[in-house]
């Protein structure tokens, strides 16, 4: 009871009155002989200590007639519920004991009914209980069934008053504008005390220790960079005729006052520079008759095959379609007897850094025409390859570090044509260098990344005096312009974008252009293999003849004698060891 009746006090803040029970207090300031402030209080809110008498509540009565007692608990204590010296309370001390059920008992059995306790509430509807025992005339308790009916009740509602609203105090800020708009700046905020229903209080009510500071720094972030664009033209390239009137052609960079190469749409179209030029425009003199023999070297037929394969998360089903097509272009090379090689690397110079790859099955980085089960190893390998790795995708960097670093593997002959395959729904570096396309997929392009540099860095490796090697890049990719095939391709995980920068380098090398959108790669890689053989050497002529040359061959050659500008083509190619006759005139 005791422990019931403490835990009930302390919801109380000075007096708690007897209406809800036996319970009653008398209390005193201590004006002088109470003994000044109570030594049990600290804090502010201490101030001249009050003193009460605590009574319990008498319980229940020994006997439920002819006479007993009730006792309850009488204690002098503080505000805080402390009990001290009963000298500290003023008045009479109450009696801890008193006589009851004193009427005569009138039967055997009777209802011995106690005092009401403690509300569990000081407001908003509590209960109190009482105890309840039938018992004999001598106070010993027996079943409540031979008590008669019906039994008094053991509780009953009290302090039935409705609770005050609590009242709480909390910070609020108001932000301060910030004197800056970027770059670093600080900002004054409005800090006030604030009550629960919204008015404004003493800051004294708020806690101190989490106030907010009134000072702040604000707008951390960086201020845009500001760039500016200027053309870079590159050389000249040779007059297309030495005489009569010919033409040169350069290409031309857009170079960011940084130093990054960036792509062309970022300079000034208004500004640019020609591109194109006549040259050798004096008269040629009169034709003269010229016979050229070539003996048919194993350069004269070889092609190097390179596949550059983008290994990102959405390149999956584009994979697949190119390793299960390939055999029909490596079938057209056996068919025309094409000495080849085929290597693979992968788009993220990260990991690979252009280097080949090792076909699966084979311990070896080249493929050829002997090679058995190419089918199987495209697959095996293309596999073994997977997405999901690369996050920077740099086709033309990845082939500059294979011309520059990886010659020594046997992917790149000398004098063999380089054909270049490259498929991937991204442009190099994703973009382009285009930031308007994806601030967060946005990185610049280097000059490794450019496809002047690609070129140039072909022909100052292969080219020699009589010699130059051919070079087509061919793509696989996400056309320039076709918004349905771009469209398809974000639809499958990952953003995609326009090739464009591989669009560039194929048209500047002569190659072709295929969409990754395509159902089935097989008219991609026809028209891939009808550009190589092409682009292979042929019989270079000491000038662009006047009418068609006369061509004969030392022994019965079936084959289509082709001429484009000063180079003889033939289909299919020549084998080896034949020598090929040439009489034609010059200017």
């Amino acid at each position: 009871m005791r422990k019931i009746m403490r835990a009930s006090l302390i919801l109380t803040t000075l007096f708690i009155t007897a209406a809800c029970s036996d319970v009653r207090f008398s209390s005193k300031k201590d004006g002088g002989g109470g003994g000044g402030k109570d030594p049990t209080c600290s804090g502010s809110a201490c101030g001249q200590a009050t003193y009460s008498w605590y009574q319990g509540g008498f319980g229940s009565c020994s006997k439920p007639c002819g006479g007993g007692t009730q006792t309850q608990v009488v204690e002098c204590r503080n505000q805080k519920d402390v009990v001290v010296a009963d000298s500290s309370c003023t008045g009479p001390k109450p009696a801890n004991s008193r006589s009851c059920n004193v009427e005569g008992c009138t039967s055997t059995y009777t209802w011995n009914i106690g005092a009401y306790g403690t509300c569990s509430k000081t407001c908003g509807t509590g209960a109190r209980t009482r105890t309840v025992v039938c018992q004999n005339q001598n106070g010993q308790t027996v079943a409540d069934s031979s008590c008669p009916s019906p039994k008094p009740t053991t509780t009953s509602p009290c302090n039935t008053e409705p609770c005050p609203p609590d009242v709480t105090y909390a910070w609020q800020v108001t932000p301060g504008i910030c004197s800056k708009e970027c770059g670093g700046g600080t900002a004054t905020d409005v800090v006030v005390c604030k009550r629960n229903d919204g008015t404004t209080a003493n800051d004294s009510l708020c806690n101190a220790a989490t106030k907010p500071p009134t000072n702040r720094t604000c707008n951390t972030q960086n201020c845009p960079v500001v760039y500016s664009y200027l053309w870079e033209p590159q050389p000249w390239s040779v007059c297309s005729k030495t005489c009569g009137g010919g033409t040169q052609s350069r290409s031309l960079a857009c170079r960011r006052n940084d130093g990054a190469y960036v792509s062309t749409t970022y300079c000034n179209a208004a500004n640019k520079p020609e591109a194109t030029r006549a040259c050798n425009t004096q008269t040629c003199p009169t034709s003269r008759t010229v016979t050229q023999e070539l003996f048919v070297t194993p350069a004269l037929n070889s092609v190097d095959v390179i596949l550059i394969i983008d290994d990102s998360s959405s390149m999956k089903e584009d994979q697949t379609k190119l390793a299960t097509r390939m055999n029909g272009l490596i079938g057209d090379l056996d068919a025309l007897k094409v000495d080849y090689r085929v290597c693979i690397t992968s788009t993220d110079i990260t990991y690979y850094k252009g280097s080949p790859i090792k076909w699966e099955g084979l311990n070896s980085v080249i493929m050829s025409n002997a090679t058995p089960n190419k089918s199987k190893v495209f697959v095996d390998t293309i596999n073994s390859l997977g997405t999901e790795w690369s996050s920077d995708e740099r086709g033309i960097a990845a082939l500059g570090l294979m011309v520059r670093d990886y010659r020594g593997t046997g992917c790149l002959r000398p004098e063999a044509t380089l054909a270049a395959i490259l498929i991937s729904d991204e442009d190099e570096r994703s973009v382009g260098g285009i930031r308007a396309l994806s601030s967060q997929q946005y990185k610049p392009l280097e000059a490794i990344d450019l496809p002047d540099t690609m070129r140039a860095s072909v022909s100052s490796v292969y080219n020699k005096p009589g010699f130059v090697k051919p070079f087509l890049w061919n793509s696989i990719i996400v056309k320039p312009g076709d918004n349905a095939c771009e469209n398809a391709q974000d639809a499958q995980s990952s953003p995609a974008f326009p090739g464009r920068t591989y669009a560039e380098l194929s048209n500047k090398t002569g190659g072709y252009i295929g969409s990754i959108c395509a159902a089935d790669y097989t008219e991609n890689l026809r028209l891939m293999k009808d550009r190589l053989i092409n682009s292979m050497p042929g019989m270079k002529l000491e000038c662009t003849p006047i009418g068609n040359p006369t061509v004969t061959f030392d022994r019965p050659i079936t084959t289509t004698v082709t001429l484009t500008g000063d180079e003889l083509k033939f289909s299919p190619v020549i084998p080896e060891g034949v020598k090929i006759r040439a009489v034609y005139k010059c200017p």
